[in-house]
Order: structure tokens, then C-alpha cells, then sequence
């Protein structure tokens, strides 16, 4: 990804000092302590020259790759947030929590993002309105549950279209 990231700003430029300034900016404080930056500098000017030079892929098509990445790495990043005021089914009794709707399906979050429950969307099977705002979701899990949740108008119509 960071040969990508360099490449998209610089294109075929492989001057060392130029990389090396990038990898210091650029690259996770993890990543960084794993290895010194003159590996990474050699790893990007690599793959710079074995891989983008031969196939001079386009720029968008590699913004387009880092962006799917961030999307299946960090999906809570890409989520669309909407505010429950409760939810309710066997054994699970929340209020005032939030849902959030990504790539990957449904995450139902405290206050302080914690993903409480994940789901995915083939376990929803049906979804319907109930009065004024509520929004009642029949989910099944594995153990046969359902729950109820309770949300605005505003995710029931994302929802079904």
C-alpha cells in the first residue's frame, strides 16, 4: 500500500531521499518499529520498479485498491451512524445506543463505539416499520433468537432502497 500511496504522488520517481522522507511520514509508528526505514525504502522503490514500471497501472484504479482496503480493514470508518433510543429482545435490554450500517453489515454500539453485537447481513431476514419511528428488525442467529430494535424513519428508507 505504500508503494501505491507513493507512486499515486510521485509516479515513477525512485529517488531514494524522496522515498525515505515519504516512509517517515506516511508509515504506522508499528510499522516503523518493526523494521529500520531503510528496509522500507528498499521495499517501496521495489515494488516500484518490478511491479508499476512494467504494468503502469492507472492512478485511479490504485486509489481505487487503497480505498477497498480501508473500507474492508477499518469498515466502522465507512459506517453510516443512526441513533436507537432501545433495543429489545430474550435476554438483551439496550438503550441509547447506535447502529451502524457498513460494508460488512450492522454493528450495534454503545456511546463509546464499542461494537456490542455484529451482524452480518444474511442474518436479517425481514424488515418492517412499525408506528410513527420504530423499525423492527427479525434477525436469526444461530440459537434461533430475534430481536427487536427500534430506530428512526431514516434507516428504515436506506434500508429499502
Amino acid at each position: 500500500m505504500a508503494a501505491q500511496k507513493y507512486y499515486i504522488d510521485n509516479s515513477a520517481n525512485t529517488d531514494d531521499h524522496k522515498i525515505e522522507q515519504f516512509v517517515t511520514t506516511w508509515l504506522p509508528k508499528e510499522q516503523k518499529e518493526t523494521h529500520d526505514t531503510k528496509f522500507w525504502v528498499n521495499k517501496v522503490k521495489d515494488e516500484i520498479q518490478n511491479d508499476f514500471l512494467k504494468d503502469k497501472p492507472n492512478v485511479t484504479s490504485l486509489k481505487a485498491d487503497i480505498v477497498t482496503f480501508a473500507m474492508n480493514k477499518w469498515y466502522n470508518l465507512f459506517s453510516r451512524f443512526y441513533d436507537v433510543a432501545k433495543i429489545q429482545g430474550p435476554n438483551v435490554s439496550w438503550s441509547d445506543v447506535i447502529i451502524g450500517v457498513n460494508c460488512k453489515g450492522y454493528n450495534i454500539m454503545d456511546i463509546k463505539e464499542n461494537v456490542k453485537l455484529h451482524l452480518s447481513f444474511v442474518e436479517i431476514t425481514n424488515v418492517t416499520k412499525g408506528r410513527c419511528v420504530c423499525i423492527y428488525f427479525v434477525l436469526y442467529d444461530l440459537l434461533s433468537l430475534s430481536f427487536s430494535v427500534k430506530s428512526l424513519y431514516s434507516l428504515y428508507k436506506q434500508l429499502n432502497t
